[in-house]
């Protein structure tokens, strides 16, 4: 064995590189970051705009409310609370269905159709903050549950589900009738009229002079 260099310690530390790291590592998570939020909203096909909503659809926008939770608050307190804190009002859902209620007021129409291609969509909140908001201004409102695949509406109301019984059987139509069928709610100015219930349609169950020809 032949030493040909005498071993010594280094005179400087290696450099460890240890900020060119971070700063790599940090640059490859955002990049990570942006290829799947990128990736998610390309497979995303749900409408977050009132444009793309128009674009897709073709229809005239009326309205559009913000999306909130209810477990704090129910539907009818979400609806008309009010924020003690502040001297003015501090409710976006609130205001949101107070646009809603104008242009449904100005419309001049009395009968309104709530629907949508998905479950799960809003329409019963809708339906019932909608109600509420009405209500305020002195509006009388009577809610008809169709939605027989899930009857949301007739079970938070505790109404009585009579919808597919009813049945003229030749005679005349009559306020009488129709009186004997609603249920009033909690909220002063909002009946309902309830369903049982079932996977069907209104075509399968109701009967061939049904109450929804008389809604005028």
């Amino acid at each position: 064995f032949k030493q040909t260099l005498i071993g010594q310690p280094a005179m400087k530390p290696e450099s460890s590189k240890r900020l060119l790291i971070i700063v790599a590592s940090g640059l490859g998570a955002v990049m990570l970051s942006c290829f799947i939020i990128l990736i998610l909203e390309l497979i995303d096909q749900s409408i977050k705009t009132p444009s793309h909503f128009q674009e897709l659809t073709n229809l005239p926008l009326i309205g559009s409310v913000n999306w909130i939770k209810f477990k704090k608050h129910n539907v009818l307190e979400s609806a008309i609370a009010f924020d003690e804190k502040e001297k003015q009002r501090n409710n976006a859902f609130l205001e949101l269905l107070r646009k809603l209620r104008y242009v449904i007021e100005n419309s001049n129409k009395k009968i309104f159709l709530f629907t949508s291609t998905k479950p799960h969509q809003g329409k019963t909140t809708l339906i019932q903050a909608l109600s509420y908001i009405l209500s305020l201004s002195k509006k009388n409102v009577l809610i008809l549950d169709t939605n027989f695949c899930d009857n949301e509406l007739t079970k938070t109301g505790n109404a009585r589900p009579v919808l597919e019984k009813f049945e003229l059987n030749g005679k005349a139509f009559e306020l009488e009738d129709l009186k004997e069928l609603i249920t009033p709610t909690a909220v002063q100015g909002i009946d309902i009229i309830g369903c049982e219930g079932g996977d069907y349609t209104p075509t399968e169950v109701l009967p061939k002079n049904p109450l929804l020809n008389y809604l005028s």
